[in-house]
């Protein structure tokens, strides 16, 4: 079906979240704050009963190109079906995808300035080496690491401009997409990714998954499973495994369960089931050099700004809200029990990263912008109408400035990010990891409802 169809609410309503249905039938059960509220508040675009509401179905297979806010395309590649059950009776042969070997350093220079800062789950230092040995004699790849490059060509690709791929390699942006998606996906398939216990496999896989909204949700599913088998949710089970593996894991945990969690609220599905049910330590605030295989123990965590300062304080957040978040089934909001708990929180961040933060650095810049948008949001949730029983009547007109402070901060923060020029390099990662056809921001507004 093309274009979006209007919804309505049904009358199927549970305790907890509510059946959109479009007008062909398909019904898609919501409980995350984002989608409830939008469909619960008229602000001229809708009312209670969901009318003028959109709700964007399914589309067809095929690749669709749109423009984000910044004008970049969004590469929307569909069939996600296929490739989960794809079950080729012979090998594909993925020798002609891969690029040439001239190109390889370029792809490999944005995957480290644009993809890696803010996912940390590939080792440098290591991988380095193996990608140009790689790029030498596609022919003679084991799988897992065909799977591995595939997913870092594919991602450094979406990390670039139009212009940028045309300059470097002479094609269009969304041609090479296609060709390094079509290889990433074929290269999994060759891993026996569903049935894999191989961690270069996972690692491979949760590279690549930066998804649409929709199906990032179902995928990191089985991103969960696949590290559950490998026994990436127990700190007891990590301890068994050399230093450099263990550390290498626990980041590529807290990876998968940064992109659930992202994932099970903006598609609408409240939090991650998950959220609480895993141990595994925080990776520690070390540079990739400070890391290696071999190695008998791990240095303690640095102080101040490192490679690792994005995901650290990312990390930092889950642990916060995973100690505040409520635990009864259904509930698609965290609330801090008093304020004082945001205040020490926020002399946590601040001790911890934000006050190492240099502007001129432009990871250093989002990290500030995302961690301070982050304790508004935390703050503005924590005195939402919402948390009221007489859904916010009985607030003061103090309390009421306040939201509206927060509000109009967050609105800023999100401004800032998509105005400054330095941070185009991770719009992939801003506009909603890669191609989001619900064009819901990545800053933590998308927690505003």
């Amino acid at each position: 079906m093309g274009g979006t169809a209007s919804a309505r609410v049904s009358s199927r309503n549970s305790e907890w979240g509510k059946m959109i249905v479009d007008e062909d039938g398909r019904g898609h059960y919501v409980e995350s704050n984002l989608w409830n509220g939008m469909r619960s508040q008229d602000h001229g675009q809708g009312d209670a009963s969901g009318k003028g509401v959109s709700y964007v179905p399914d589309s067809g297979n095929g690749m669709d190109v749109t423009q984000t806010s910044q004008g970049r395309p969004f590469v929307q590649l569909q069939g996600d079906g296929a490739f989960i059950f794809d079950t080729p009776t012979a090998r594909a042969d993925l020798y002609e995808l891969h690029p040439a070997q001239e190109h390889v350093p370029v792809m490999w220079a944005a995957f480290l300035e644009n993809i890696d800062p803010l996912t940390k789950i590939v080792h440098a230092p290591t991988f380095e080496p193996e990608l140009f040995a790689a790029s030498r004699d596609p022919r003679g790849l084991t799988d897992n690491l065909e799977a591995m490059t595939f997913a870092v060509y594919a991602n450094a690709v979406l990390s670039m401009s139009e212009t940028e791929c045309e300059e470097a390699f002479g094609m269009s942006r969304s041609a090479l997409a296609v060709r390094f998606e079509t290889g990433a996906k074929k290269a999994l398939i060759n891993a026996g990714l569903l049935k894999s216990s191989d961690f270069r496999v996972l690692q491979a896989f949760v590279i690549w998954l930066s998804y649409d909204p929709r199906s990032l949700w179902t995928l990191t599913g089985i991103a969960l499973r696949l590290g559950q088998r490998q026994g990436l949710h127990r700190e007891k089970a990590l301890r068994t495994l050399p230093v450099f593996e263990a550390e290498m894991r626990r980041r590529t945990w807290w990876q998968i369960m940064i992109l659930d969690s992202r994932a099970a609220e903006v598609s609408g599905s409240g939090v991650s089931i998950f959220v609480n049910l895993f141990d595994t330590a925080a990776p520690r605030n070390l540079n990739d050099r400070d890391i290696y295989p071999g190695m008998k123990e791990l240095p303690p965590d640095r102080t101040g700004a490192t490679e690792m300062i994005f995901i650290a304080l990312r990390c930092e957040l889950g642990m916060f809200l995973r100690r505040k978040m409520p635990t009864s089934v259904g509930s698609s909001t965290y609330v801090p029990n008093k304020d004082e708990d945001i205040d020490k929180f926020e002399q946590v961040l601040e001790q911890k990263y934000l006050r190492f933060c240099d502007a001129l650095y432009p990871l250093h810049f989002l990290t500030s912008i995302v961690g301070r948008a982050a304790l508004a949001t935390i703050r503005l949730i924590t005195h939402h109408p919402s948390q009221y029983a007489d859904g916010g009547a009985s607030m003061s007109v103090k309390e009421k400035h306040m939201l509206f402070s927060l509000s109009m901060r967050l609105i800023k923060y999100d401004q800032l990010i998509r105005a400054t020029k330095v941070l185009n390099k991770y719009m992939w990662h801003v506009e909603g990891e890669r191609c989001s056809s619900t064009r819901v921001p990545y800053t933590p507004l998308h927690l505003l409802s």
